[in-house]
């Protein structure tokens, strides 16, 4: 029996039939159609880290069957009679060529991904695949756990710390105490804050890899128009009864950026967080002061910019260029280090803490919502790292009065009790500075470092001897000076002279080994500051097992930063250990700015620059008792309330540079001095070159006055006649011997100090390169015939 016919189907307007038809005849539109359907199998609308994670496993697959098996086209390669025992055998060569970011073994975590990667492939590359998709996917899963097992892989992953209000409060205090890079702090520490109290993702606010303007979309020849970060647009201001008030909108939210997926949930995703003027006194977290006092200070409310810019080494922002998401952690690890957090923190960190207090605090559905994540996901149960950790257990079961509160047992568990660092002295050196002092001398000791610095001496040595015979030779002027040390100026004057005088493979060389010495220098330190790093984080872990164990003693009551009954609780070895860390190494009275980095000399400083942050206790708390209750404001705003907001936001926007910048410096005696050339005023300096070029005799009156007389157009044939007696010399070499022996005075040799006004010499009258005409401030130069 014929099955039954499907009834007609519904008619259509003439409107869209006739559309169809015309679609139809036109022969461009439906080979480009043709072609879009048979390409589209291979576009992929996933993530742009997704979608590179995807092609790199397909090229290893690809790679690995090509090795083994001898075949190249794309169909044998994924062959579906053979794909089950590929992928398994694909799996298994990854576990012997991969090498794990945490032990010599990968992770299993890495296999899954890859299992997920092939996954996608082969859907599109291997025939009829859901014929063999449930053998493929369940073969592949138990091989996966048999290697799990049989190469015991690794199962190491980082520590997951959090970061509370205890150790902000740390950072902003050593914030506050920095002297350059204040612009972008200020920008990190706005970003700080707001994770902390929103929970939201770095990428939701800074660009994410592959959301950069630019990027590819998957499509050939289309990119990204914009970058995907926070803007001006989305931080909206208020003002209000108590102050100024801010609304902010994320607008890239993970698991959310794409707008084409099916459903509309994730058309239009967007979380706002509204902040209103705070009544408390713990300014430093009012989030629309901090958000205010950055737009303020850059001068600027415009909605397109970014509120998150980039920096360069030296703390000075770019407004023409967003932040990317690398550049959060870093600058936290390098921040939690100053202070003496040695574990790893990341921003992560902070959201951990706002999800896991929003869940105690306000339940599981609020912290839901706080978390953001996709639809059907469970993975706010894995957030809450510390569970019953910071809980009395036997009171919590047994029952009977509470000793020790929640929140106190959280403060003593907390990062900033546990591992804080504290100097024995006003003299002592902070972490930073003991980590990069036992780098420096470690690296002495290095034979790398050793032979290379040799190796440069001696080529210093040659280039010095092979100039002093050319000179000898008559080939270079006798009056050319030509160092015999190797001091940075030496080696950049051995270097700039070989050049000049035709010593072209010597300047060859020495560039090539200062290239190469500067990389091979950067390696061993990292190298050694890591190992270093490592050896005090060992030391702090012991002490802090040390310091759990000896926690469950019961104690009197004591300060405020510990549990009350376990304030005065003995810890051994932590004096020790904080003693030890402090006493590593002895800070020598060397600069801290000169870097080996930058320089051409020969075993100099090789410091790295450095924070300069104490840990102690700000001042205000010297005085304080150990137990100490706060009273927080509340209830509506008072002038006197509104007056410490008005101080905190003049004071958070004047805090500024101190000191100059560490690159992108101009010259303040070139810039008064009217003998120099327009060049040399535009000239752009970093901080180590700018002090090298001041101590140098660039700004010397010597070297004025020859300057002064090139500009008045004399040569070393021209008569100059002395203005003082008066007497004609040939050339300006003579001139200049002549003043050092009969006029040593107009030189300002010796002369030190301000001099006053009627000091001035004779030399008044030389030319101004501003206009190119000679200004008779003093006696007239004439010459005679």
């Amino acid at each position: 029996m014929a099955p039954p016919q499907p009834p007609p189907a519904i008619s259509i307007t003439d409107k869209a039939r006739k559309g169809f038809q015309a679609l139809a005849a036109n022969q461009e539109k439906r080979s480009a159609m043709r072609k879009n359907a048979e390409t589209s199998r291979y576009f992929d609308g996933s993530a742009p880290m997704t979608r590179r994670r995807r092609q790199q496993v397909r090229a290893y697959y690809e790679v690995f069957v090509q090795s083994c098996y001898q075949i190249t086209a794309i169909e044998e390669i994924w062959d579906r009679s053979e794909f089950i025992t590929r992928t398994k055998e694909f799996l298994e060569g990854v576990t012997h060529v991969a090498e794990g970011k945490f032990e010599e073994k990968i992770k299993t975590a890495t296999l899954w991904s890859y299992k997920h990667a092939l996954y996608w492939w082969a859907s599109v590359l291997v025939q009829d695949f859901q014929t063999i998709w449930h053998n493929w996917h369940c073969e592949v899963s138990r091989h996966i756990h048999m290697l799990s097992v049989h190469q015991s892989l690794s199962l190491q992953s980082w520590k997951k710390n959090n970061l509370s209000d205890s150790e902000l409060c740390i950072i902003f205090q050593h914030i506050c105490d920095q002297r350059y890079g204040m612009e972008n702090l200020k920008q990190h520490w706005a970003a700080m804050v707001m994770v902390w109290l929103t929970a939201a993702r770095p990428g939701s606010f800074t660009v994410s890899c592959g959301y950069q303007a630019g990027e590819p979309l998957g499509v050939p020849g289309m990119v990204r128009d914009t970058s995907s970060t926070l803007r001006w647009s989305d931080v909206q201001f208020f003002h209000m009864v108590g102050g100024i008030a801010v609304k902010i909108t994320f607008r890239h939210i993970k698991g959310y950026q794409n707008p084409h997926k099916d459903g509309s949930l994730y058309g239009n995703a967007e979380k706002a967080f509204t902040f209103l003027p705070s009544s408390g006194e713990r300014l430093e977290f009012d989030l629309p002061i901090i958000l205010f006092g950055i737009a303020y200070q850059r001068g600027l409310f415009v909605q397109t910019l970014e509120v998150f810019v980039a920096a360069n080494q030296a703390g000075r922002i770019d407004q023409t260029k967003p932040m990317i998401i690398h550049a959060l952690n870093a600058k936290l690890q390098q921040l939690c280090t100053g202070i003496g957090l040695l574990e790893r923190n990341s921003y992560y960190s902070l959201r951990r803490t706002a999800i896991i207090e929003v869940k105690r605090d306000h339940g599981t559905e609020k912290a839901k919502d706080l978390a953001f994540h996709v639809a059907s996901s469970n993975s706010l149960i894995y957030y809450d790292n510390i569970g019953f950790g910071d809980l009395d257990m036997g009171q919590f079961r047994l029952g009977g009065p509470e000793s020790v509160s929640r929140e106190e047992i959280q403060k003593y568990f907390s990062q900033a009790n546990l591992t804080k660092w504290q100097p024995i002295d006003d003299e002592a050196p902070t972490l930073t500075q003991s980590i990069n002092q036992a780098t420096k001398d470690q690296l002495r000791e290095e034979p790398e470092y050793i032979s290379r610095e040799q190796n440069l001496k001696r080529l210093y040595d040659e280039t010095g001897d092979q100039l002093q015979e050319l000179q000898a030779a008559g080939r270079i002027p006798d009056n050319e000076k030509i160092p015999t040390g190797c001091s940075v100026t030496d080696g950049a004057k051995l270097k700039a002279l070989s050049h000049k005088y035709g010593l072209d493979e010597l300047t060859k060389k020495i560039e090539e080994q200062l290239v190469n010495r500067k990389r091979a220098y950067r390696s061993i330190r990292l190298r050694l500051r890591k190992s270093i790093v490592q050896e005090l984080r060992r030391k702090h872990r012991a002490t802090l097992l040390e310091s759990q164990h000896q926690s469950m003693r019961k104690c009197s009551a004591g300060g405020a930063y510990e549990p009350q009954i376990l304030a005065n609780a003995a810890v051994s070895g932590l004096d020790h250990s904080t003693t030890e860390a402090s006493l590593m190494v002895e800070i020598s009275d060397s600069d801290p700015s000169h870097s080996d980095d930058e320089d051409d000399c020969v075993d100099a400083e090789v410091l790295e620059r450095e924070n300069d942050a104490s840990r102690e206790e700000p001042e205000c708390w010297t005085d304080l008792e150990s137990n100490v209750q706060i009273q927080i404001g509340g209830g509506e705003a008072s002038a006197e309330t509104s007056e410490i907001r008005k101080a905190f936001l003049l004071k958070w926007i004047g805090m500024t540079d101190t000191v100059v910048a560490q690159s992108n410096l101009v010259c303040p005696r070139c810039q008064i001095d009217p003998t120099m050339k327009a060049t040399e005023k535009q000239r752009r300096f970093t901080l180590f070159r700018l002090n090298t070029h001041m101590r140098g005799q660039t700004h010397s009156r010597e070297a004025q006055l020859r300057r002064a007389l090139k500009i008045d157009g004399h040569t070393k044939t021209s008569t100059i006649t002395c203005p003082v007696c008066k007497l004609p010399w040939k050339g300006i070499s003579a001139f200049m011997r002549h003043l050092k022996v009969r006029h040593a005075d107009q030189l300002w040799d010796g002369i030190e100090g301000e001099s006053e006004p009627e000091d001035i010499t004779d030399f008044e009258g030389f030319s101004d390169t501003g206009d190119g005409v000679m200004e008779n401030d003093g006696d007239q130069v004439e010459v005679e015939d």
